[in-house]
């Protein structure tokens, strides 16, 4: 595009918030290029830079998008252009783990860096975590001259020559430069923007150590307005005091005996909490050091029981080796993510930076349990501990036996372990835990307490607070079918935790739901969900009749669901739905106790299909009809229970509207029970939902 087209893009995309508006003339000045996207009605959906870096390195900056508008698949065709011209150079991307799950980049870019990066919220770093001065050690200004040397320190540490990057990026009138001297060689240079909600954004920041880092935090907090307001930061995990997002853990609290009961211990946790500033945390303290946390900093208790294991020799000889359906794996390769996600469900917060030390550090060794599914039943990390012996540093896992089996794998693998033992922190939930680790030999010898400061811990695993499942149930749509929090715990926000965290895995994809008429409300006013006009109706369960249903239909012939029609009934299934569910029909028609009956006219074309199941109490649903016509419909449901086990209580949920409140209890036989609501993040575009005469939750 020419200049006058460039300016008046950059200018729609600040407008549509694709990029702050003070970054217009820096992009400008080192973008070599700039794409957009548009939609079909010509709307500005996505943007693209390209920066060059060097002559042979490419970087693919602001890969941003419209969330009002949907697709990943724009930004997916930017890229895919723009890699299709660089065959040459080497083109590199920074993305976010929704941008890497939903728009595929991976596959243009396969080589994935080890690097993880994690992005702060903007704060005001507090003064006692700042570095005010290093004997010998120069702060100075910016200057044209300096360049040279500047370009010289970051290529040592970059190990690639950005002159011209770094000219534009340090002469932008909205940027903040300084940069640091020791012995009149330059160690460590920050460039700091404003955003455009007033806060702060370290471009680069380059340091020969942390301290260097922090006296150029600290001098720009003092000298730049936007710093103190806030400060973002995005580094390397490694760097990160916490171990994870917005998470402190206090890892050790402790005094030599002759020193307790002096008021040491307090002096320690007044420090500890200095530095960890607003931050949530928590700790696993002995109860002597409980009351510190409870009385001083309004910690909450946790109802677990923890205990110290060890040290000793453990015994393996009756530990389970091996489990139908689980492969132990010998290390996260493959498996990286699903694997932070799994822990994240487990703990309830991100611990992406603490796992990542484990990870790589030198004497650690990691296990981990998949499904035939490729999906994390558990894992487990062990390594070098005090006095020589080996620790568990972490062992969590969906069941007892995969435990067991996670546990003996980390034992025999690990060097020392039979011969000067080792140290574990006990969970003892119930009767069948404490039974787990005397199965190993390890035996308690103190109790520990759980503490942490804020949010309680809903998502302690030693009890079920509430339940949420949102499936994919096709390529764009995901249907939330479980969301319950436990009567003794509602009302405390769990839902509204369990429902983020459902829009997070969905992203900027359609999802639609069913509910009772007092949770529309929530799903209405906080999600902005919009309701269905046809609503359901729960019939039964009860014994159905179907006599006066419709026993034949001219010119249709119904049949049970082979192989061979499979995939006629899934391009019907797209057609009443607007969307390929080819999955969730597979998976639901494939289940052991299901019974599907096609409709179709002719050979080849489907006009309706039915699926009855069982529940755990023995009774059947009806899963779904879904047919071109009323009598089809009746016709599926008259074949569906017949010779069928379980036709003698059934559950139905119908679509209907309010004319038609008595047709299914009139003709089946079944009471009506509950009334439920359908609705959509956005209104469905294509199929035909008429078409669908019952459904289940």
């Amino acid at each position: 595009m020419d200049e006058d087209q460039q300016r008046m893009t950059l200018k729609k995309c600040c407008s549509e918030g694709l990029l702050p508006e003070n970054y217009l003339d820096l992009i400008k000045q080192i973008a070599t290029k700039f794409s957009v996207a548009y939609d079909d009605k010509r709307e500005l959906v996505a943007s693209l830079a390209e920066i060059s870096v060097t002559e042979d390195i490419l970087y693919l900056g602001l890969l941003s998008m419209n969330h009002t508008q949907h697709g990943w698949h724009h930004i997916l065709q930017l890229c895919k252009d723009t890699i299709a011209k660089q065959s040459v150079r080497n083109v590199f991307a920074r993305i976010s783990e929704e941008m890497e799950r939903e728009c595929r980049i991976t596959e243009l870019l396969p080589i994935r860096s080890d690097w993880m990066l994690v992005k702060t919220v903007a704060t005001k770093i507090a003064a006692n975590r700042l570095v005010a001065r290093i004997p010998g050690v120069t702060l100075h200004d910016m200057r044209p001259d300096d360049l040279n040397e500047l370009v010289t320190y970051d290529e040592l540490i970059m190990n690639c020559k950005r002159h011209t990057y770094l000219n534009l990026m340090t002469k932008d009138v909205n940027s903040y430069t300084k940069f640091a001297k020791e012995n009149g060689a330059v160690c460590g240079f920050l460039v700091m923007q404003q955003l455009k909600d007033g806060t702060a954004l370290a471009l680069h920041l380059v340091a020969n150590d942390r301290h260097v880092a922090k006296l150029l935090l600290k001098k720009c907090q003092d000298e730049f307005a936007p710093a103190q307001k806030g400060i973002v930061l995005i580094m390397g995990s490694c760097c990160s005091p916490l171990i994870g997002e917005g998470m402190a853990k206090v890892c050790m609290h402790g005094l030599m005996l002759q020193y307790r009961n002096q008021g040491l211990g307090t002096l320690l946790a007044n420090k500890a909490m200095a530095h960890i500033g607003d931050t949530d945390a928590y700790i696993v303290c002995i109860p002597e050091h409980e009351h510190i946390y409870l009385n001083r900093y309004q910690f909450n208790v946790s109802p677990r029981v923890f205990q110290i294991m060890g040290p000793c020799i453990p015994k393996i000889d009756d530990a389970i080796k091996s489990i139908p359906e689980i492969r132990v794996l010998e290390s996260d390769r493959g498996v990286h993510e699903m694997l932070m996600e799994y822990d994240t469900d487990v703990v309830g917060f991100n611990r992406s930076a603490f796992l990542g030390r484990l990870m790589h550090s030198r004497n650690t060794m990691i296990r981990v349990a998949v499904r035939e599914d490729n999906q994390i039943a558990g894992y487990g990390f062990i390594g070098d501990g005090v006095h020589g012996a080996a620790i568990v540093f972490h062992l969590s896992a969906d069941t007892t036996d995969i435990a067991e089996l996670l546990l003996g794998s980390l034992l025999r693998g690990f060097p020392g372990v039979f011969t000067k033992g080792v140290w574990a922190v006990g969970c003892i939930q119930n009767y069948e835990t404490h039974n787990f680790f005397k199965k190993f030999n390890l035996k308690s010898i103190h109790e520990l307490k759980l503490l942490r400061r804020r949010g309680g811990f809903d998502n302690d695993m030693s009890r079920l607070y509430g339940a949420c499942a949102v499936p994919f149930v096709g390529t764009d749509i995901a249907y939330l079918c479980l969301m319950g929090v436990a009567a003794p715990y509602r009302r405390r926000g769990i839902a509204t935790k369990l429902m983020e965290t459902a829009m997070q895995h969905v992203g900027t994809h359609n999802i639609y739901t069913h509910c009772i008429p007092e949770q529309v409300h929530f799903f209405r006013d906080r999600w902005n969900f919009q309701i269905y006009i046809r609503e359901l109706k729960s019939l039964g369960p009860g014994v159905p009749k179907t006599s006066k249903l419709t026993q034949a239909v001219s010119g249709v012939q119904v049949q049970e669901l082979t192989p061979q029609i499979l995939p006629l009934v899934v391009k019907y299934d797209e057609f009443v739905f607007g969307t390929c569910r080819k999955k969730f029909v597979e998976t639901s028609t494939g289940e052991r106790d299901a019974r599907t009956v096609v409709a179709c006219r002719g050979l080849s074309r489907v006009c309706g299909y039915a699926i009855l199941t069982t529940t755990m109490t023995g009774h059947a649903v009806v899963r779904g009809i879904y047919a071109d016509a009323e009598d089809i419909a009746e016709l599926l449901l008259v074949n569906l229970l017949r010779d069928s086990p379980y036709s003698s209580t059934i559950t139905i949920i119908v679509q209907m509207r309010n004319s038609e409140e008595l047709y299914f209890e009139q003709k089946i036989g079944l009471q009506r029970t509950n009334d439920f609501k359908t609705l959509f993040r956005w209104p469905m575009k294509n199929g035909d939902l008429t078409k669908v005469y019952a459904t289940a939750l």
